[in-house]
């Protein structure tokens, strides 16, 4: 969910998800991902999908990480083998039946979602 000039502020987030009726074209980038080079095929992400609110500005969409648009780099560190990733997306389609709960709702999808992450 962190993104450059954001950090862990999620209502500053700027990834945008613009609304084009059947589908959105989704723009930004996130960082701090965890393993996002393995091999996953869906990501969960946290959009800007009204730019004139904050909370109540976000939505949550289910990504195909095969989509067209979508790069991820590693981070790496000192450590040695990395665990972090940056995943930047540009003009990735995504269909609205992959939003997650209501358009504008992604606050509290997303809260709701980490207040049960240690239950799964």
């Amino acid at each position: 969910m962190s993104e450059p000039g954001a950090g862990s502020d999620l209502a500053s987030l700027t990834t945008r998800a613009e609304d084009r009726g059947d589908h959105f074209v989704v723009n930004g980038q996130k960082t701090w991902n965890s393993y996002a080079d393995a091999p996953a095929d869906w990501c969960f992400l946290l959009v800007r999908s009204d730019p004139a609110a904050r909370h109540a500005g976000l939505s949550v969409l289910l990504v195909d990480m095969r989509t067209p648009g979508i790069t991820v780099r590693p981070i790496g560190t000192m450590a040695g083998p990395h665990e972090f990733a940056e995943i930047f997306f540009d003009d990735v389609v995504v269909l609205r039946d992959c939003l997650l709960g209501e358009q504008n709702q992604g606050w509290t999808v997303a809260t709701t979602g980490v207040a049960y992450r240690d239950r799964l």
